[in-house]
């Protein structure tokens, strides 16, 4: 390894610190002999430079749908119909309608001062609780249940509790309801 590059001198306008440079001369030591010719780290550097050239100017061009800011003009007109939404729905079904992250809605109802709209609680009919428990004495589990029952995961777990019905494993099998004779036996 020469000493002179390794200490931090300049290589194609950067000052590179001795690691990074260490790395760089591996990959060309590996390079040099995979292609069976010698590799020079600022071949390397200058790939890597071009590279990231490239992909700057087709992110310029083709700018990527998730992340980043939006321009100042798209940026009002989202936040004109985050706010025109604010009070029908919730923040996730806002963001599902105008295209962005429901981070980025519950920030612009935070700058309006306008609290987000959560879920409405809604009480399980007789119909739904019959249903969960149908269900949840068939084997499902409470997670299967409440995607079936549009009813929270918390919701089937109680009713299922209240019912007195064990929980179902993931397999769908009931669990294995444990003997307390059969544990005293042996302790």
């Amino acid at each position: 390894m020469n000493g002179a590059r390794s200490s931090g001198v300049p290589v194609l306008g950067l000052r590179l610190p001795p690691k990074v440079y260490a790395l760089l001369e591996k990959e060309a030591d590996r390079r040099s002999l995979e292609q069976g010719a010698p590799v020079q780290v600022h071949h390397l550097l200058e790939g890597l430079a071009t590279a990231y050239v490239v992909n700057l100017e087709r992110a310029r061009r083709h700018p990527s749908p998730k992340g980043g800011r939006l321009p100042q003009d798209e940026s009002e007109l989202l936040h004109k119909k985050i706010l025109e939404l604010a009070g029908k729905h919730t923040a996730i079904e806002i963001a599902e309608q105008v295209g962005c992250s429901s981070t980025t809605v519950y920030r612009h109802l935070h700058e309006a001062g306008i609290t987000p709209v959560r879920h409405k609680k809604r009480t399980p009919s007789p119909e739904d609780v019959a249903q969960v428990l149908t269900l949840a004495n068939a084997g499902l589990t409470d997670m299967s249940i409440a995607r079936q029952t549009d009813l929270s995961r918390e919701t089937v777990r109680r009713l299922r509790v209240g019912a007195g019905i064990p929980a179902n494993s993931p397999a769908g099998r009931p669990r294995k309801q444990r003997d307390t004779e059969d544990l005293r036996s042996v302790a």
